[in-house]
């Protein structure tokens, strides 16, 4: 999967397409789809109708804060 960048408060939903019967994610889930939050590496198992399994990763490298900003006082 292709890897990417968040900042705080976003989240990712990594989806396998639908060629597969079982899904296993490193989460312990065994839906199609997950949602994501954190930064890590994901990965997946997927297994057909005729039980052949193959696997792939994808990584959320960061999750950045979010700005702050910084407001002057300007006197007029």
């Amino acid at each position: 999967g292709q890897d990417t960048v968040l900042c705080e408060g976003q989240q990712v939903v990594f989806s396998a397409n639908n060629l597969f019967d079982k899904y296993q994610w490193s989460t312990g889930s065994f839906e199609k789809n997950i949602i994501a939050k954190t930064a890590g590496t994901y990965m997946l198992r997927a297994t057909d109708r005729n039980g052949c399994e193959v696997a792939d990763t994808a990584k959320i490298l960061n999750v950045f804060g979010r700005p702050r900003p910084v407001l002057d006082k300007t006197a007029i």
